[in-house]
């Protein structure tokens, strides 16, 4: 192991590297390309690795753990289609800007173009999704080479955590052996000597994050100043900062779900009182993307001037209404809006908000209380209000009903909306509960289907898996094809008569059928293992729920 040849001396060099940043989450997928990162990080004292015997679920575990810590996931895979299969989670990360180091293992150039058996050209695979792209190998006996790839490490490691962040491919083209074997004929042995340093465990090169104070104009801030009716909608960033800049203001302040942190002091019902003339804004600041709620963004389109804010300059703008473009951190922005602007002492149009949401919210848990047995809504409520730290929520209908039903949500709320899809979402709650023991993650039964080679990471974390089985897809019933679409069920909704309680069984995790509040309260408390708590709903009475919570929230009002 002391006297490493060409391919392990490059796999050591860069797992080593990667390390002295911090990084320590790997995860790899078996393969014979990739045999000489797989054991450089096996073997590294400062690498937790887990081994996933699928590529597509591995991205997203890695996801899930970088969406939870904010540093990157590493994963590991050989060459191949195996590449391509790590597209659905870095199309995900590069949207949702959550930082990845992707470690594709390759055949070196010699092979390509031959018809060589597991090569194809993998480099450009991600089409532009990629922060940073380099290829490293094959390895070369150059006396600058160990420099050349530990400045190349980190350069990916500062593109993967930049403005914003993202995920990184670095393509390791290895000739064999690709084993810490000596010279077997076609590789010249121990070109490098041990390649790990002499004792130093800095990177080569360290990265420094800078922060800039935001330069707000003073037509901004005039604008901000002048507004006795403006409102603060908090997409996913930032609640807390979203909270302290709407009480100084005297501004009503509306939290999606997926921000996390709901609480008395926001707006939670807003789909029911956006439209209303008497709470018309006159002003917006939007922090981060918004976008779970298609009525929250019809109405920020309305014409009304509006700020958009995000730390990376990203441009989350669908509905083109935007009217100022920062850069900044929300906290940042919050500091000197606050600083700048003296806090008001006029506090009726925020009271006014906060009094009609709490009348609404009260209306909604009348219907949701008043049906017997569970609903999609009074599960996701009950959930969130269940969930002391994490909630992991699918991207289909459990994420639009944590928005429209959850009052209430716990410090941190994850969910995959970047691009949407329910895809990865086993592997990346899994990933997200690396973090936090105490991780609940809710989704609907599709979505578990999708992912369910995730069981399958090795060493999972315990995490409790709430999953919500209405037979289907029920999301496209809320949509136009519920109502055009001939053979609508079979077409959209795709119901699977799958037994959860086999599935359970196959994986070796604990299971529950759960069809009353007070099992659920039961079911949803920490967990040694994997717990999958499985809530048949009927979708007959879930439609009927809904309309009665239509008719509650829009009879004429007499207050």
């Amino acid at each position: 192991m002391n006297a490493p040849n060409p391919s392990t001396a490059l796999a050591r060099v860069v797992v080593d590297e990667l390390n002295r940043h911090g990084l320590e989450t790997f995860v790899a997928s078996p393969g014979s390309r990739s045999a000489a990162t797989v054991i450089a990080s096996s073997t590294h004292a400062g690498v937790n690795l887990r081994m996933a015997i699928d590529e597509r679920s591995a991205g997203f575990f890695t996801l899930g753990a970088a969406r939870a810590t904010g540093r990157p996931g590493v994963m590991i895979c050989t060459s191949g289609s195996a590449v391509a299969n790590l597209v659905p989670a870095v199309v995900e990360a590069d949207a949702a800007g959550v930082p990845l180091i992707l470690l594709t293992s390759d055949r070196p150039p010699e092979l390509h173009h031959t018809g060589a058996n597991q090569t194809m050209v993998q480099t450009d695979i991600f089409s532009g999704r990629t922060r940073f792209m380099v290829t490293l190998g094959p390895a070369e006996n150059r006396p600058d080479a160990v420099r050349l790839w530990r400045t190349t490490v980190d350069r990916a490691v500062a593109e993967a955590m930049g403005s914003p962040p993202g995920p990184v491919q670095i393509n390791l083209a290895f000739r064999e052996p690709t084993s810490p074997v000596s010279d077997d004929g076609r590789a010249v042995a121990d070109p490098f000597g041990y390649p790990l340093g002499e004792g130093d465990d800095h990177p080569v090169v360290t990265p420094v994050e800078g922060r800039v104070t935001p330069n707000i104009p003073d037509e901004l801030v005039a604008a901000v100043a002048g507004s006795d009716r403006g409102v603060i909608v908090c997409g996913e960033s930032s609640p807390d900062a979203a909270t302290a800049l709407g009480s100084h203001l005297g501004w009503p302040v509306l939290v999606e779900a997926r921000a996390g942190g709901r609480s008395e002091e926001v707006v939670t019902a807003y789909e029911h009182l956006l439209g209303r003339d008497e709470f018309a804004p006159d002003m917006v600041i939007r922090f981060g993307a918004v976008g779970v709620s298609p009525r929250l963004l019809g109405l920020l389109g309305a014409g009304v001037p509006q700020v958009m804010v995000d730390a990376h300059g990203r441009w989350w703008d669908p509905m083109r209404s935007a009217t100022w473009a920062v850069t900044a951190d929300p906290v940042e922005f919050t500091s000197v809006m606050t600083e700048r602007i003296a806090a008001s002492s006029e506090g009726r149009w925020r009271e006014s908000w906060l009094d009609a949401d709490r009348r609404v919210r009260t209306l909604i848990d009348e219907v949701v209380d008043s049906r017997a047995g569970l609903s999609s809504a009074r599960v996701a409520r009950d959930v969130a209000a269940l969930t002391s730290r994490t909630l992991v929520v699918g991207s289909s209908l459990p994420i639009r009903d944590l928005d429209a039903f959850a009052w209430r949500t716990p410090p941190r709320v994850i969910s995959n909306r970047g691009l949407s899809g329910i895809d990865g979402f086993v592997s990346t709650a899994l990933g997200v509960a690396t973090t936090d023991p105490d991780t609940v993650a809710m989704c609907g039964d599709l979505t578990l289907l999708h992912d369910a080679n995730g069981f399958l990471i090795e060493d999972p974390p315990p995490l409790v898996l709430v999953v919500i089985d209405n037979r289907g897809g029920r999301m496209f019933e809320l949509l136009p094809h519920a109502r055009h679409a001939p053979d609508f069920e079979r077409l959209f909704v795709t119901p699977h008569d799958r037994d959860f309680s086999k599935l359970a069984d196959f994986h070796g995790i604990d299971y529950s059928e759960v069809t009353s509040p007070e099992e659920l309260r039961d079911a949803v408390k920490p967990t040694k293992g994997i717990h999958l708590v499985h809530l048949p709903i009927d979708p007959g009475t879930d439609r009927e729920m809904r309309e009665q919570v239509t008719k509650a929230t829009t009879q004429p009002r007499h207050d």
